[in-house]
């Protein structure tokens, strides 16, 4: 899993970046929300047995107590890999927003 505490910081430019990464490991939620330097988006699944949607609300809640900019995108019919069509497309388009 990458660790984005371990990121040189990078400027927020107009456009944006972003790092997307699939997986997690046991401790994940246990991390260090004051270092993060980055505005933080959770897209996942409501059904994804290995990232719960627990778990990302659990991490929203950790990064929004020192004032840090994130935003969580549940769709709770989806899994660890989205299979509806609509909701790829959806989140796709809310990742390059974001």
């Amino acid at each position: 899993m990458l660790d984005l505490t371990q990121l040189p910081r990078i400027p927020r430019l107009g456009a944006g970046f972003d790092i997307s990464f699939v997986g997690t490991q046991a401790d994940s939620r246990y991390f260090f929300p004051a270092r993060v330097n980055a505005p933080v988006q959770w897209i996942c699944g409501g059904n994804d047995p290995r990232c719960t949607a627990n778990d990302s609300l659990d991490a929203r809640d950790k990064l929004i107590e020192p004032g840090k900019e994130v935003q969580v995108i549940l769709y709770e019919d989806e899994g660890h890999v989205f299979l509806n069509i609509d909701t790829v497309r959806h989140s796709e388009k809310m990742r390059v927003e974001f």
